[in-house]
C-alpha cells in the first residue's frame, strides 16, 4: 500500500504541540479560494512548472511524474507528489523521535485532506502509535464519518479546520455546503 505525499516538514512548531514532523498528503475535496496549498488539491503526483524561473536549458524535456528524482537547478519544474510505503514514510518520521520526546511533540498528518487516503493514513498512524510517537490529524472534516471511526483509535489529537460557520459563506468560499 502506498500513499501520495507532497511535502514533509521536519522540525515544525505550528501543527500541534512540541516539535513535530508534518506530513502533507495529496488530494482535497474542497476548493477553498484562499487555499495556501493548491498543489495538494489533485490526489495524483503532478508536474509543477514555474515559467518565470525557466532558463530554457532543456534538461527537463521528457520528464514525467514517474521521474521523482528529477531536479531542476532553477526550480522551474518540480514533481509534486511522491508515493511512499508506510515503512518509507516512517523511516523519515522516526529520525526525529528524540525531539518529539523532549518537547512533547510528534507527527501531524495534514494535506490536502489526509483523511481521503484513510487506509494508508491508518497504517502510518498505527505504526507511529506502536512506536510511542504522538499523532495528530489536521482535517477539514468533509469526509465520511466512517473515516473518523477508522482513525480515532490511532490519533491522539484532531486539529479540526473550520472554514466558515455561515452556510452561504461556506458555499461561496469553499465550494460546498457546511
Amino acid at each position: 500500500m502506498k500513499g501520495v505525499i507532497f511535502d514533509i516538514q521536519r522540525n515544525s512548531f505550528v501543527d500541534g504541540p512540541g516539535i513535530r514532523t508534518t506530513v502533507f498528503f495529496k488530494g482535497c475535496n474542497l476548493h477553498c479560494k484562499w487555499c495556501h496549498n493548491p498543489e495538494s488539491q489533485s490526489a495524483k503526483p503532478q508536474i509543477m512548472f514555474y515559467k518565470d524561473k525557466c532558463t530554457g536549458c532543456g534538461r527537463c524535456k521528457g520528464v514525467t511524474v514517474e521521474d521523482s528524482d528529477f531536479i531542476c537547478f532553477n526550480d522551474a519544474k518540480k514533481i509534486c507528489g511522491k508515493k511512499y510505503t508506510v515503512d518509507e514514510l516512517f523511516d523519515i518520521i522516526i529520525k526525529d523521535k528524540m525531539f518529539y520526546e523532549t518537547s512533547n511533540g510528534g507527527v501531524t498528518f495534514s494535506g490536502g485532506e489526509c483523511m481521503l487516503q484513510i487506509d494508508f493514513l491508518c497504517e502510518i498512524l498505527k505504526k507511529c502509535k506502536d512506536n510511542k510517537i504522538h499523532t495528530a490529524v489536521d482535517t477539514a472534516g468533509f469526509i465520511p464519518w466512517e473515516n473518523f471511526e477508522k482513525a480515532i483509535p490511532y490519533t491522539d489529537l484532531f486539529l479540526y479546520d473550520i472554514k466558515a460557520f455561515n452556510n452561504d459563506v461556506h458555499k461561496e468560499f469553499v465550494g460546498v455546503s457546511n
